[in-house]
């Protein structure tokens, strides 16, 4: 097993080290996580660690601020980005570059969000199979004098067949 890391955990919650804000940066900077953990010092190389750590509300809201700082550094934008990959789509369009195009148009759908699994709910609803097994219990002329009863017929008095 690898060695552990120094990462404080509940007891030190809301502690950010500056080792972790130097990961905290990289990783805002558009690093994975396994590499801003490697520029930033820590020893763990399969990133198992991290996945707690990047979970944590004060690393979140310190990386929403580092990202922001660094895109208003860059001056980038997502319109920016948007608008650079659709230009770079219309260039392969003239130089008549199938793949290139489908490449662009790709990387703009995960952009926009529509590479996402699509969520669905189930709702299961057990009245169902309540009313079944009452029917279920229900004999053959029960059964009969229910569904005439629902359909407005009378119920035959006698036998007729």
């Amino acid at each position: 097993m690898g060695k552990q890391l120094n990462i404080p955990r509940s007891s030190g919650k809301g502690i950010i080290t500056p080792k972790m804000r130097t990961f905290v940066r990289y990783w805002a900077q558009g690093d994975s996580i396994i590499n801003a953990s490697n520029r930033a010092g820590y020893k763990d190389r399969g990133g198992q660690a991290f996945s707690v750590l990047v979970k944590r509300p004060e690393i979140l809201a310190l990386y929403d601020k580092e990202k922001k700082a660094y895109e208003e550094a860059a001056q980038m934008t997502r319109k920016k980005v948007m608008d650079g990959l659709l230009e770079a789509v219309d260039m392969a369009k003239l130089m008549a570059e199938p793949a290139t195009m489908v490449s662009g148009w790709r990387e703009i759908g995960k952009m926009c969000g529509y590479y996402e699994p699509t969520r669905h709910t189930v709702d299961v609803n057990v009245q169902g199979n309540i009313v079944m097994q009452r029917l279920d219990k229900l004999s053959d002329a029960e059964l009969l004098k229910l569904i005439q009863s629902s359909s407005g017929e009378e119920a035959p008095d006698g036998d007729d067949s």
